[in-house]
């Protein structure tokens, strides 16, 4: 989403993107549009080997990262200049949480958000972070792009995890 806009502007762009497909799109669309100064690397940024940056973007990936602390140290380490982060400030479905527990019988684990972050930050590397909150859908359900019922059970079975045809499926409906 942002590589191939920031490769127009910047000398040279590295995107850490350890995700097969994405990076093959990524390339794939560089090349198309005529740019040339982007470089893949094919890892989690836990296990990249970049040189120093002038400018970081890390957007949505801390979500799953295990060691934070050495996660946001390694960031430090190779940022020269201005590092920005791009967290949710709230759970991602917190609006299908009663129907998470219903159709998998627990509650479901709360991911790392905004607030975690900037503890972090603040906690282990003594960084009192500059946040700027950019609301994401103003006015709009999460629900409010289905045109149709299946559409909607579909969607949501997908955010729950659920495979196509699950029994679950029916709790989702009565649901929605």
């Amino acid at each position: 989403r942002y590589a191939l806009p920031l490769a127009r502007l910047a000398r040279q762009v590295i995107a850490v993107e350890p995700s097969e497909g994405m990076r093959g799109l990524m390339v794939a669309n560089a090349a198309e549009q005529g740019i040339p100064n982007l470089t893949a690397i094919p890892a989690r940024w836990e296990d990249a080997e970049v040189e120093p940056c002038d400018l970081a973007l890390c957007s949505h990936v801390v979500y799953t990262v295990a060691d934070i602390r050495g996660f946001l140290e390694k960031l430090q380490r190779h940022t020269r200049g201005h590092c920005f982060m791009a967290i949710r400030t709230s759970q991602r479905g917190a609006h299908l949480q009663g129907l998470w527990k219903r159709v998998h019988g627990e509650e479901r684990i709360p991911e790392p958000s905004l607030m975690e972050l900037y503890n972090v930050l603040y906690q282990c590397l003594g960084v009192c972070a500059n946040v700027e909150v950019i609301p994401f859908r103003v006015g709009r359900s999460p629900l409010a792009a289905f045109d149709t019922l299946e559409e909607a059970v579909a969607r949501v079975g997908s955010q729950l995890y659920l495979s196509e045809g699950a029994p679950q499926e029916a709790l989702v409906r009565e649901h929605l």
